[in-house]
This record gives C-alpha cells, sequence and structure tokens, in this order.
C-alpha cells in the first residue's frame, strides 16, 4: 500500500513549510522557537560536558552523581526511594538502576524502613561520603564555569529568577498529572 502523495518525503512541491514548522513546534513564536532552541541546546552540552567531566573524574554518570548529591544533602545522607526520586529527578526504574549500580561499587547502601518496614531507604556509606567530598568542589568549579560565567551578573540573575519560575510551574504541573504517592506510607519515612 502505497502512501498519499502528499505524505511521500518531499510531498507537494506547494506545501508552506512555515506551516509544518509551525505544527511541529506547537505554533511558536519565531522568538520561542529561538528561545527553546538555546535552553534545549545549552543543556545537551551542558549536560555531555558534565557527563565527561565525572566519568574522568570518578568514574560516575551524571545520574550516579545526582543521587550521591541529594543524599549528601539529605539529613543523615539518606531518603526514602520515592523521596530520591522525587528530588533526583528521574523515573523510578532509572533510579533503582543507579542506586543497585552504586551499591555495587560501595557508595551507597539501602535498608528497609524501620518505622514501616516496606518503605527502602538509601543512604551514603562512609565511602560514598567522602567521593562526595571528594568531587564536589570539582563540580562546583566545573559548574560555575561552565553556567555562571557565560553570563554577565544581570543576564544571570535573569536566567535564575526565570528558571526558578518555570521549575515551580513545571514542579505544579507535574503533581497535577502524576500518579498519587503511596498514601499508606508512615509519615516517618514517607515522602
Amino acid at each position: 500500500m502505497s502512501c498519499p502523495r502528499s505524505a511521500q518525503v518531499g510531498g507537494p512541491s506547494n506545501l508552506n513549510l512555515s506551516k509544518v514548522q509551525s505544527v511541529i513546534v506547537g505554533e511558536l513564536r519565531r522568538r520561542d522557537q529561538r528561545a527553546w532552541h538555546d535552553f534545549r541546546e545549552a543543556a545537551s552540552i551542558i549536560h555531555r560536558l558534565v557527563e565527561q567531566h565525572l566519568k574522568y573524574e570518578a568514574g560516575l554518570s551524571h545520574a550516579q552523581w545526582e543521587v550521591l548529591s541529594r543524599l549528601s544533602a539529605a539529613p543523615g545522607g539518606e531518603l526514602r526511594m520515592t523521596e530520591l526520586k522525587d528530588a533526583a529527578v528521574i523515573s523510578k526504574t532509572g533510579l533503582t538502576y543507579q542506586v543497585r549500580q552504586l551499591e555495587e561499587v560501595g557508595l551507597v547502601r539501602r535498608r528497609v524502613c524501620e518505622s514501616d518496614g516496606r518503605g527502602i531507604l538509601a543512604g551514603l556509606t562512609p565511602h560514598g561520603w567522602a567521593k562526595v567530598r571528594e568531587l564536589a568542589p570539582k563540580h562546583a568549579t566545573l559548574l560555575h564555569e561552565l553556567f555562571v560565567n557565560g553570563l554577565d551578573r544581570d543576564r544571570f540573575a535573569a536566567l535564575a529568577e526565570g528558571l526558578a519560575a518555570l521549575s515551580m510551574h513545571l514542579l505544579i504541573l507535574d503533581r497535577l498529572t502524576s500518579v498519587p504517592r503511596d498514601r499508606y506510607a508512615s509519615h516517618e519515612c514517607a515522602g
């Protein structure tokens, strides 16, 4: 079965390319399209450079570093897996995989939450704490070089303010569209 001529590569000669582009990007204005492109490009480059740096310096992926840094910021260096998933902005299966990898090299340990016997807590081991202390200053320097130094003070302040507002907006949308968390978990270990 052949597809209609208009669906074939190249399509009819009178096809208005700007209409196709506006459908693809949701009819964003040209400035919005440029901002979206620049955001994706900058985020992709930063992610790639951070990933390379972490692999070279510590043999870690960016996702693994995110898990370690989120745990290091938590009280006692541990979080319930559901809290860690939300904090690290990673899928449940992706988080399980990353934590298992970190556990295998002795940076993280998992244990059952004692107060409810069902929840799983992930926490830094002494070796994990040492890795965070060793890598954090290098990582902060890299992020400053890649993220902060590219803009003057006023532009960076505007970017930071805009990103904070966008993050809040997206977190609200995410919570409105997400499946409810475990309603039955105890408050002591619950996220």
